[in-house]
């Protein structure tokens, strides 16, 4: 998987379903906010006049409880290829279909929420979007995909890893899932475009078409879980905010092809970027113009993903022949921009300008970049850790101190601690926000050195709580 170098974390696959589970049970345990299904909205509107007003609840949406008679039961099209299917095999617990429709609140009811602010992570046929009127711009064209879940017949020998398979006749993308099912990316011709979603006979042309792209390898299947076409085209919203109060994110404003794997990467590090910013404007920890950094730093972000996945696009097509050095090029930047670790935002109120900073102190942390994580040795306990696992995303600010080599330098080390004192000043001034569960503040301390060399008692006590 493109971009794992950089991960401190083991790559495995997890159905979409368990990780949804995963994600609620969570946001209970911690009491967050309650998760309502079969609900629409119907109406939005904003009270421009208290729109700055930071504690004003300016938004008011309307949701409407749909009827249950309005929603259908998610279309899986499972079949074997010889037809038949095992129902047991996509059955819920107690015999009960996992696909049935489920519903909250009063069917039929609405109701109208007044809210500070709003979210539309609502996919690439956001209402949202639609509400605040502003466009996708981009590809007028959409690229055709039929996605397969299936237990597959092959012997192809790398089905069971992630793959890309290049051929005359199209791309194959293919990743492996649960329950030994392998799910396939198909690049389908244009022609097949209008394909018939309800007609489970229709799977068989898909798989033509990747068993032309997989040939002189063999493909059946003997069981299909799930199948569909899509098509999208390579675009990017207008604008990712309105009047910082409603904000956009996902395939809400930017669809692209599946080629480079990125779209729910992306995605997630726009929900990461703004969750921050929210919760620190919320917490009353960061002003509101604060919240306008959101577009400036992620819309950049999707268009170099769209420019990244059209030269894919042009690599996968056969456009360039696979070993010259724009294909190669092409891969390393999708490496690089796997994990999201590369990705580095402008100055702006949160990032320092290099006329701002002394970036020759640290010249391997560049500003706007995320913190690189390293092996680092706690010197109380002497347990090697990751640094990144000293940042949780708990609300608290961190401020790392880089001592450099005190063991060599005492005169370092009295720098140091001198340091400590006046950090000490800082924390008294915020010794109300310090008592939360959640610290404000948090002081870490890197020194260069072995664990045997120092002892705790050496460094401040600021940095040793």
């Amino acid at each position: 998987m493109m971009g794992l170098e950089v991960s401190r974390m083991n790559c495995f696959t997890l159905h979409l379903g368990n990780t949804e589970a995963i994600l609620i049970d969570a946001i209970q345990l911690r009491g967050g906010p309650r998760i309502e299904r079969g609900v629409v909205p119907v109406a939005m509107e904003l009270e421009e006049g208290v729109a700055d007003d930071p504690d004003a609840y300016p938004l008011k949406i309307q949701l409407r409880h749909q009827k249950l008679e309005h929603l259908t039961a998610w279309r899986t099209n499972a079949h074997s290829e010889r037809g038949g299917i095992d129902a047991a095999i996509h059955s819920g617990r107690d015999g009960e279909r996992d696909t049935e429709p489920v519903l909250t609140g009063e069917e039929g009811s609405l109701k109208t929420i007044r809210a500070k602010y709003v979210i539309g992570s609502d996919g690439a046929h956001s209402w949202v979007r639609r509400w605040l009127g502003f466009e996708m711009e981009g590809d007028s064209t959409n690229a055709v995909w039929g996605v397969v879940d299936a237990i597959l017949d092959s012997d192809f020998p790398d089905f069971r890893r992630h793959c890309t398979i290049l051929s005359q006749h199209g791309t194959i993308l293919s990743v492996p899932r649960e329950n030994g099912m392998t799910r396939l990316y198909v690049q389908l011709p244009d022609s097949m475009k209008d394909i018939c979603l309800t007609d489970a006979a229709q799977v068989v042309k898909i798989m033509a078409v990747a068993r032309r792209s997989l040939f002189p390898y063999t493909l059946e299947y003997s069981y299909c879980d799930w199948w569909t076409i899509y098509r999208v085209g390579r675009r990017v919203a207008n604008h990712f905010t309105y009047k910082q109060r409603v904000f956009l994110g996902g395939d809400a404003v930017h669809t692209h092809t599946p080629k480079g794997g990125q779209g729910m990467n992306v995605s997630m590090q726009d929900a990461y970027n703004l969750g921050w910013k929210l919760g620190g404007v919320l917490r009353g920890q960061l002003r509101p113009s604060v919240l306008a950094t959101y577009e400036s730093e992620r819309r950049p972000v999707a268009q170099d993903l769209i420019k990244l996945d059209t030269s894919m696009g042009r690599v996968l097509a056969g456009e360039t022949m696979s070993e010259t050095p724009e294909v190669l090029q092409v891969y390393e930047q999708l490496r690089n921009y796997g994990s999201g670790a590369n990705i580095c935002y402008s100055p702006n109120i949160l990032v320092a300008s290099p006329q701002q900073s002394q970036q020759h102190l640290a010249a391997h942390l560049r500003l706007g970049m995320r913190f690189p994580s390293h092996p680092v040795v706690n010197l109380a306990s002497a347990i090697t850790m990751e640094s990144q696992s000293l940042l949780p995303s708990n609300g608290s600010w961190r401020l790392w101190v880089f001592a450099g080599n005190v063991v060599a330098c005492p005169a370092q080390l009295k720098r140091v601690n001198s340091l400590g004192e006046k950090l000490c000043a800082l924390t008294a001034r915020l010794a109300a926000l310090q008592m939360l569960s959640t610290p404000f503040l948090e002081i870490l301390l890197l020194y260069k050195g072995r664990v045997e060399e120092m002892e705790v008692s050496d460094f401040h006590p600021i940095f040793t709580r």
